[in-house]
Order: C-alpha cells, then sequence, then structure tokens
C-alpha cells in the first residue's frame, strides 16, 4: 500500500435531515473547498438525507506551499466577521463564510491597535498586512498548515456552512446533520475503483435517476458534461479531436440528457470559481480558456508527471504563470495527478454498465475491455456486480485487497477485516 493510497477515505454524513434545497449549496461548498485545500475530491453524490464523498488528503501538497500562500488560503476560507482583525488562532469553527470574492478579501481589516510597518512598506491592502502577520507566526502557521490537508476539518468546513444556513432559511436551531460523518479507508486502487463507482451509482440504486448522465448532484455527472464541453465544436473549429470511443460515450449521454431535460451546455458561474483564493481564477476565465465543468475534482486518469499546483496563491502575477505552466488553466484543485491507471472513457463504460445491470436486475457478461480493467487491479469480474451492490454493507472500517486489509487489521489491532473478492 502506497501513501498516495492508504490515505484516501470516503465520507458519509448521514440522515440530513431535509437538504432538499440545499443541494446546490452541498455541491457548491464541496467545489469551492477543493479550491482552497490540500484535500482532493475524487467523487461525490449528494442525496436527499445524506452526502457521499471521497477524499483525499495531500500534505505533500501544502508542504510545498510558501507561508505567504498558506496564510492567502487560510484568510480566504475564514477572513474573519467584517471590521474586526483576522483571528486564526481562534477559527476553530469554520462559521459561516461563502467563498469569498477578490473585494471581498481584500475588505478585510485590522482592529487598531495592530502595530504600524514602518513607512513605505505598507502593504497595498488589510489582506497583505494580515498575511504578513500571519506568516511571522512560524507556531500557528504550522498548526494551519495542518488544517488544510484535515479531513475532518474539510469535512468541518462543508457541514458547517450548510447546517447555518439551513437552520436560518428553516427558522430553527439545532443539528442539521445527525451525528459526526463515518468514514473508511480506501487501501489501493481496487478499492477506490470501487468505491467511487458505488458513489457514483447512488442515486441510480436509490432509483433517483435513470442513467449517470441524468445524476446530477454526482461526480459522474460533472465529469460527463466536462466531456461534453470538450468535444462541443468550438467557433474557430469545425470538429472535435475527440476519439471514437469518447464521441461514441458523448452522443449516447447527450441524448440521455436531453430525453431528461437537463441542459446539455448550460453557461454556469458557481461562486466557487473564485478559488483558489480569489486570486487565481479571476485571471484564468477567458473566452479561450473556458473553466472545465470537472476542474475541481480529482482527474480520473492517473499521471504521475502531473505536479502539485503548488505556487497559484503567491501573487497574482505568480498565479498567471502558474496558470500557463500547470495543465490547461481550467482546474481548481490541488494536484492534476489523478486515481486510477484508467482512462475517464474507461471509468465512465464501466460505470455505465454497472449501472445498467443493477438497475435492470441482471448479471451480464462484463464486456472484455472492462474486464481486463478490473484483472489489472486485481478485481474479479464475477464478483464485481455483487461488490458494489453490497458495498454499503459488506465493508465498515476499511476497505481493499485482502493482503492490504491483513496489514491494516494489525495495524488497528483487530483479527480480520472483510475485503474485495
Amino acid at each position: 500500500m502506497t501513501s498516495a493510497t492508504r490515505a484516501w477515505s470516503t465520507s458519509d454524513r448521514p440522515q440530513a435531515s431535509g437538504t432538499d434545497g440545499k443541494h446546490p449549496s452541498i455541491r457548491g461548498r464541496l467545489e469551492s473547498l477543493a479550491g482552497f485545500v490540500g484535500v482532493e475530491v475524487a467523487a461525490f453524490a449528494v442525496l436527499s438525507n445524506h452526502v457521499h464523498v471521497i477524499l483525499h488528503n495531500r500534505p505533500d501538497v501544502v508542504a510545498l506551499w510558501s507561508d505567504q500562500e498558506v496564510a492567502r488560503r487560510w484568510l480566504a476560507l475564514f477572513p474573519g466577521r467584517e471590521g474586526n482583525k483576522p483571528d486564526p488562532a481562534s477559527a476553530s469553527s469554520p462559521a459561516a463564510f461563502p467563498a469569498p470574492t477578490a473585494e471581498q478579501a481584500r475588505s478585510l481589516s485590522l482592529s487598531p491597535g495592530t502595530p504600524a510597518m514602518p513607512p513605505g512598506q505598507e502593504p497595498a491592502d488589510p489582506l497583505e498586512q494580515a498575511v504578513g502577520m500571519l506568516s511571522a507566526d512560524p507556531a500557528l502557521l504550522a498548526t494551519i498548515r495542518g488544517r488544510l490537508s484535515s479531513l475532518s476539518w474539510f469535512m468541518r468546513a462543508l457541514a458547517e456552512p450548510i447546517a447555518r444556513r439551513a437552520n436560518r432559511e428553516d427558522h430553527c436551531t439545532g443539528r442539521f446533520f445527525e451525528g459526526r460523518f463515518k468514514s473508511q479507508r480506501l487501501l489501493d486502487e481496487a478499492a477506490l475503483l470501487a468505491c467511487s463507482v458505488y458513489v457514483d451509482l447512488n442515486p441510480i440504486r436509490a432509483r433517483l435517476a435513470d442513467r449517470p448522465e441524468t445524476s446530477e448532484l454526482t461526480s459522474a455527472h460533472e465529469r460527463i458534461m466536462a466531456l461534453l464541453q470538450d468535444i462541443a465544436p468550438r467557433p474557430d473549429t469545425t470538429a472535435s479531436d475527440a476519439s471514437p470511443m469518447t464521441e461514441a460515450l458523448v452522443n449516447s449521454s447527450a441524448a440521455a440528457l436531453v430525453e431528461a431535460g437537463v441542459p446539455v451546455l448550460a453557461e454556469e458561474s458557481p461562486a466557487s470559481l473564485t478559488g483558489p483564493g480569489a486570486v487565481e481564477n479571476a485571471g484564468q476565465h477567458s473566452g479561450d480558456v473556458p473553466l472545465r465543468r470537472d476542474g475541481w475534482l480529482s482527474p480520473i486518469e492517473l499521471d504521475e508527471r502531473a505536479e502539485p499546483l503548488t505556487t497559484a496563491m503567491a501573487t497574482p502575477q505568480a498565479a498567471a504563470a502558474a496558470t500557463k505552466r500547470v495543465g490547461s488553466g481550467r482546474s481548481r484543485r490541488a494536484s492534476d495527478r489523478g486515481l486510477l491507471p484508467m482512462t475517464l472513457e474507461s471509468y465512465l463504460t464501466l460505470l455505465d454498465w454497472t449501472g445498467r445491470q443493477l438497475r435492470g436486475g441482471t448479471r451480464g457478461l462484463i464486456p472484455l475491455a472492462l474486464a481486463a480493467i478490473l484483472d489489472r487491479l486485481q478485481v474479479s469480474a464475477e464478483s464485481w456486480l455483487e461488490t458494489i451492490a453490497r458495498f454499503g454493507r459488506q465493508f465498515h472500517r476499511a476497505v481493499g485487497l485482502s493482503d492490504h486489509l491483513k496489514v491494516e487489521a494489525r495495524r488497528l489491532g483487530v483479527n480480520r477485516l472483510h475485503g474485495l473478492r
């Protein structure tokens, strides 16, 4: 088990009372957080009473951020009350903080009594002064670095603003989410693939949608819409350069979306597109480089050569340079490294086939190309459908192949853990 896979966790907030209407907020909050912190979002599904999220914490990426970048990201997440000095040390609770715009971030002001800087060295705006003060406290900065890659802090920052808004809109008090989130460690790529498919198929298994294309509040829907975005002809082109497999997948998806009445290429501008930090994306959104719909999710296809997006928050100039250097400038996440040794098209094909089998209650033979993918990951093609159908009941504290689960069982001090077959 490598360090790249052992830290994966799937988090489930159970029994969210009445999340109808809060769905877009949950999805938007996930996207916003993914752009600010050192935690990658691999998959998600928002249902009426609970949320599934697969997360990968990346302390290795956060360690590469400069002190100034850490401070900027933290102050963007926790700007403090207007007119008050931002106090990261006391920010034990991520109070209601929507992703700030550039103007909101610059509106931070410090309380009277803050030591003045030497004449001629004052920062251009209050945010720069706050960044300088925070960067000068090594102990506090070390604590903040840990929080920026903490799964617990991520889930806390996800849940509290949603709960506060829900309570305000419903005119009530108390808990919106029942209990603390539950998590399972994903120990290897086989576990990650199985769990991702399970999460993406949740609305289909709950009979809330017929196909991944129409499961709007899932990572699968985000990725399919991004494919449609990619293959759509640009004004200066006459044809896309997509592969035949991609074109077939996209055509099928587009037809399903049209049939379901879902806008295929609707223009959207989520509030979270101001992250990571209002600085970076302010310079990314242009007519010739549109923001990618799934740019905040970790890519499906694993690319060991992809470098972390580490310098984007240092200065506006560094943000522009990082945008040109790393990828296409259309992503809003901690890293472009990816998840699995398979293409996005292969993943979506496997997802679609699995969903059709489970929805129809049949157990047909898995296509050879998909069986080969499972074989590479040491997953039995014969038991694949049963694994996905029983995933929520079969696994508890950890998910993985038997050899990896033996190691995990020893770490936990238990006799055995149920594994993938």
